[in-house]
């Protein structure tokens, strides 16, 4: 997620206490809308037998996975960083489709095979949001040097993945799974920051684009850890 800055506009750390605090409620307030959101609509898809379909589809080759991945998170973080409020809105509601997608491949698998897993996960990713997010506002440290290290990690991940696929080596699933859990607590930890210090107030639905993702990535991780923990 790149910066926005903006010479016309107060960053959320530069503005008034009052307007600071809407900003982050706001911001919050759509994340949980986003998650709430993702909830219903990855229970449609299930229910509908949606899930299945896109499953098979993007199960079949990792290529076409990784590239849906790829293009999804490219395109809601280029209608995050837009001024124009209604494609920030666009970006949030393709991301929470994007995400219901992906996790069509995981979630059913969990909840025939494993519930216990998916709840686990659940527990957990929201206990690591809520202490990674903490840290950020006790602290007030700028987290800003974790962007090219998080963006390295990741495309390392990728091509690791896509080494296995083609190279035909074994990988293990519980480091794979590991190391893109770290990654993904050091996106939140950056994001947050970066969502305090370059955000301008009005921008809550761009910020909550930047944090969904971060959330939902790790959540993906972590309910992979509990699938493969055997």
């Amino acid at each position: 997620m790149e910066n926005v800055e903006n010479p016309y506009v107060t960053s959320a750390a530069e503005d008034s206490a009052v307007n600071r605090s809407l900003f982050i409620r706001r911001t919050y307030m759509h994340v949980a809308g986003a998650i709430l959101a993702f909830a219903l609509l990855e229970a449609y898809f299930i229910q509908s037998g949606i899930a299945n379909v896109i499953a098979l589809a993007l199960s079949k080759n990792y290529l076409i996975f990784m590239g849906v991945v790829i293009a999804g998170g490219f395109l809601t973080s280029f209608l995050a960083v837009k001024q124009s409020r209604p494609m920030q809105y666009a970006g949030l509601a393709l991301q929470v489709v994007f995400y219901a997608a992906i996790f069509s491949v995981l979630i059913p698998y969990a909840l025939a095979y494993d519930p216990k897993a998916l709840q686990s996960a659940v527990l957990v990713t929201g206990g690591l949001t809520v202490g990674l997010t903490a840290i950020v506002f006790g602290t007030r440290k700028d987290f800003s040097f974790l962007g090219s290290i998080i963006t390295m990690g990741f495309w390392i991940l990728i091509a690791l993945g896509l080494g296995s696929f083609i190279f035909k080596y074994e990988l293990s699933t519980l480091l794979f799974a590991g190391l893109g859990a770290c990654l993904a607590a050091g996106a939140i930890l950056y994001s947050t920051s970066n969502i305090l210090r370059n955000y301008p107030t009005d921008m809550h639905v761009g910020a909550a684009v930047s944090l969904f993702g971060s959330i939902m990535t790790l959540f993906w991780y972590i309910l992979q850890l509990f699938l493969n923990r055997d």
